[in-house]
């Protein structure tokens, strides 16, 4: 029959001891193993806390970067919809302006609430505060000048560009907002790694000490079946231990992993909403540019804008490829140079004027520098071959892209027009697009090779991709 468990005081568990052959340094070393194990629990639970505070940190400064975007989402909103009631006049414009607006007071409200326990980081947040109403009052002030017919006071309002230095002196505040909430959450990252440093350092002397006592416990016990079997039990559960312990470090690993791919995939979405943003904003200048063209009666000046807007459209192209893309570093420029054309067709081959615009493009793909330089380049090409190739008749123009070797491409635009037998006489332009083709050609690290003929002109280039 089990004999009832009773409590003993310590000197009577020392005489026990004594009695079963435990000496005082055996005994001195037990008691100082069961000290580490108290310290390696202790430290483990302040790694715990640690970890705990990092990870709520992490959370915090993730909702703070979210709430900032979303706050700038709806600021750069409100301007759009302002922009695009101006063009157009459409009262959905007019909706979704007056909706960004009272949107972006929640937003901020937000904001203000998830730094409401840090006094600076709140204090540089008010610091915007001025900026965001005197952006909206100038919003509204030309959504209504636009809706009562002032559009020369709206668009002096935009020409003056206060409302895009606001903006970016917003990005510009948030951005350090948010710098100094990373620099927080680098602060609490290095308080974690100190104290699984110290976790690590404990639990291997904790450990150490262990071991010591085990073995002396199972040389104490060899003439004892049953206490050899309880070392054994208390080795087992050490091992245990020591499993979960690296089990834990390694969710630990994991954990980590996915908050860098986590950090990369929105660092990829940032760069495709720059571009996107990009893209359009260059749209609106090319609108801009639309508009003005169209109030000018002088033909030279309308040929100057039509070419300041093919290049523009050039650029912004690249751009709106890069956002649909799942590589950021390289363009498609066949379908790149198809879209260009498409464009540059709408643009230059409407009205009075006339032409036929054709692409032979193979699958290539190239930089986003070198892109926007051959965009540029077919630009001008294109442009001086409509204004020149065919002033009395309709003709076609062609953009050949072949591929050449050792990783290069022959770039070609050719014409069927009057040549340059009747146009060398009389030098035609500015000399702005000679420039600029040059220019590029720099750029791409070749020049531009031109055919001449009693009719027509080739211009090609070979550069590497």
């Amino acid at each position: 029959m089990p004999q009832p468990f009773r409590f003993r005081s310590l000197q009577g568990l020392i005489s026990s001891a004594r009695a079963r052959g435990f000496g005082g340094p055996t005994l001195g070393l037990a008691l100082l193993g069961f000290l580490a194990l108290l310290a390696t629990s202790g430290v483990s639970l302040w790694t715990a806390n640690a970890l705990s505070d990092h990870s709520a940190a992490v959370e915090h400064a993730r909702d703070v970067r979210r709430a900032l975007d979303q706050t700038e989402h709806r600021i750069v909103d409100a301007v759009a919809a302002e922009r695009g009631y101006l063009l157009t006049g459409q009262e959905s414009f007019l909706r979704a302006e007056r909706e960004s607006r009272l949107e972006l007071l929640d937003d901020f409200e937000a904001v203000r609430t998830l730094l409401r326990d840090e006094p600076d980081q709140l204090r540089r947040l008010e610091g915007t505060r001025p900026l965001i109403e005197e952006g909206m009052t100038m919003t509204e002030q030309v959504v209504r000048d636009a809706r009562d017919g002032r559009f020369v006071q709206a668009v002096e309002v935009l020409r003056s560009g206060r409302g895009a230095s606001l903006v970016q002196e917003i990005q510009q505040r948030f951005d350090e907002i948010d710098q100094v909430a990373r620099d927080n959450l680098r602060e609490r990252e290095r308080a974690a790694n100190r104290a699984r440093q110290a976790n690590l350092w404990f639990s291997t002397l904790g450990s150490i000490l262990i071991v010591l006592v085990a073995g002396l416990a199972i040389f104490q016990f060899s003439r004892n079946f049953k206490a050899i079997m309880r070392a054994h039990d208390e080795l087992d559960e050490v091992n245990l231990g020591l499993e979960r312990a690296v089990a834990e470090r390694t969710e630990d690993l994991v954990l980590a992993n996915r908050e860098v791919e986590r950090a990369r995939d929105r660092a990829e979405a940032m760069l495709r909403e720059v571009n996107h943003r990009v893209g359009n904003s260059l749209q609106l200048v090319s609108s801009f540019i639309t508009l003005q063209r169209r109030s000018i009666n002088d033909e030279r000046a309308r040929e100057a804008f039509s070419a300041t807007q093919a290049r523009i459209e050039a650029v912004s192209r690249v751009h709106r490829q890069l956002y649909t893309s799942d590589d950021m570093s390289q363009v498609e420029l066949d379908a790149y140079l198809t879209s260009l054309v498409d464009e540059l067709r709408q643009s230059l081959c409407s009205g009075e004027r006339a032409c036929a615009l054709s692409v032979e493009a193979e699958r290539l793909k190239t930089t986003t520098d070198r892109t926007v330089a051959v965009g540029v380049l077919v630009a001008e090409l294109v442009t001086n071959a409509v204004k020149y190739a065919y002033p009395d008749s309709d003709g076609e123009i062609r953009i050949r892209l072949k591929r050449e070797a050792e990783g290069r491409a022959r770039l070609t635009v050719e014409d069927d027009g009057i040549g340059v037998s009747e146009a060398k006489d009389t030098p035609k332009g500015t000399g702005l697009g000679k420039t600029i083709i040059a220019a590029m050609a720099r750029d791409l690290r070749t020049e531009v090779a031109y055919v001449y003929g009693p009719k027509g002109l080739s211009a090609s280039l070979v550069f590497d991709l």
